[in-house]
């Protein structure tokens, strides 16, 4: 799964050239990476319904570590929590066990150097969210609850994973959601051992159930265009540090959420 901008820096992977020639002669520059970081990204989600024009946000908080295999730099991501804003007058809120339901694959990552500055790129890898797919790229979401291939993610005894809603402030509803999460980031190491980026995000996504049955809509929002509204940043932080400890001290580790 899986929404300020204070920088405007938007990496592009055909920068990613001079890759580094791993292991040997830069082993000094992996050991540097090699670790565990506090994650925050933030994504930005424009789309017209109707005469509107909504804008969301999604803000996704996780912990993710650089490791060495040996022959190449590593790294996995595993999430945390999220939050949802929007300029519309409704909220939603997700429970936690939605988003640590996003568990991608490790990924090998590529290293490159530009004018004497660290980049990492890690590539797209499509993680399923709520659904057992046998083909990620290719298979399509199912779109009815009773849909064999549904998995309880977030374990709330309901189809997929649930989205909580309210609207006008007065009415309680619940979307049944699957979705296919399927990121890549451009990072540059900072002078404070951190990094800064760019995120580039081509999720899908599919309602499979609501209550009441007519919140049930097919909206598969795009990402905003504005490069600088969708990035992440990434802290460095001690081997035990956890979901709690981040969630306990994400206010001095990491600047104020956008406004839509």
């Amino acid at each position: 799964m899986k929404f300020i901008v204070l920088f405007a820096l938007a990496l592009e992977s055909t920068a990613l050239s001079n890759t580094y020639d791993y292991p040997d002669s830069h082993q000094p520059t992996v050991d540097k990476l090699v670790g565990k970081y506090a994650h925050y990204d933030v994504v930005s989600y424009k789309e017209k319904i109707g005469p509107v024009t909504m804008k969301n946000i999604i803000v996704s908080y996780g912990l993710d570590e650089f490791s060495d295999n040996g022959s190449s730099l590593v790294l996995t991501n595993r999430f945390c929590f999220s939050e949802y804003i929007t300029n519309l007058p409704f909220t939603t809120k997700v429970n936690d066990e939605f988003t640590k339901a996003i568990i991608p694959e490790p990924v090998e990552v590529m290293l490159s150097e530009d004018d004497g500055r660290i980049k990492v790129y890690r590539p797209r890898t499509p993680t399923t969210l709520g659904v057992q797919l046998n083909d990620l790229v290719n298979e399509a979401l199912p779109t009815k609850s009773n849909d064999p291939r549904l998995i309880d993610a977030d374990k709330d005894g309901k189809p997929g994973v649930t989205v909580k809603i309210k609207l006008f402030g007065r009415v309680d509803g619940e979307i049944y959601i699957t979705r296919k999460e399927v990121f890549e980031y451009n990072m540059e190491l900072q002078n404070d051992g951190s990094f800064y980026g760019s995120v580039i995000d081509n999720s899908e996504q599919s309602t499979v159930g609501a209550k009441p049955f007519y919140l049930k809509s097919q909206r598969n929002p795009r990402q905003d265009p504005d490069s600088s509204k969708s990035f992440i940043m990434l802290q460095p932080v001690e081997k035990d540090f956890s979901c709690d400890d981040l969630k306990e001290n994400r206010d001095w580790m990491f600047p104020e959420n956008p406004e839509v």
